[in-house]
């Protein structure tokens, strides 16, 4: 039973306090039994809550990779690798060789992607990047800042999350 001072303090804080036989343990092997389990119970309350996103995001037909690589003659100068899935297309890296930037190969790899994930049904793009990277690029390209997370790598470099509507 809860004292009253108790209670307050579970109203105010809106935390429930945990039951004194439950213990907490950390876990070295994520493939464990434990771990397994829990992953389970997220599965299966996503399958439960969305099977239609769940259907898609478990067929591994559904994402399809786009790698496009820029070359000058045989040298290579720049990449774009991500996927599409569902409506959106992915940026997971890109990079262009240090000698050929800002001559257009990056926003030329970019495009190229986009084109490719609109020939496949997409209507939304998405990329992640530090702030020393390139939030200034993608913005140029029309992305906008969907969300940030400050001081994401502990050196005081902030994570920037963009989007564009492809259509």
């Amino acid at each position: 039973m809860f004292h009253s001072v108790e209670l307050a303090e579970i109203l105010v804080s809106g935390k429930r306090p945990l039951n004194p036989s439950i213990r907490i343990d950390p876990e070295a092997d994520d493939e464990s039994p434990a771990c397994k389990s829990v992953l389970a119970w997220l599965r299966d309350h996503n399958w439960d809550i969305n099977p239609d996103l769940m259907k898609v995001i478990s067929d591994p037909a559904s994402k399809e990779p786009i790698n496009l690589v820029a070359r000058l003659g045989d040298e290579v100068v720049g990449g774009l690798f991500g996927f599409t899935q569902s409506k959106w297309l992915r940026i997971e890296i890109m990079a262009v060789a240090p000698a050929h930037r800002r001559c257009g190969i990056g926003a030329s790899l970019l495009a190229q992607a986009e084109q490719i994930a609109r020939s496949r049904g997409c209507v939304h793009a998405y990329v992640d990047t530090l702030e020393h990277q390139a939030p200034d690029f993608y913005t140029r390209q029309g992305y906008a800042a969907s969300g940030m997370i400050a001081d994401w790598d502990s050196r005081g470099n902030s994570k920037y999350f963009l989007t564009r509507d492809l259509e």
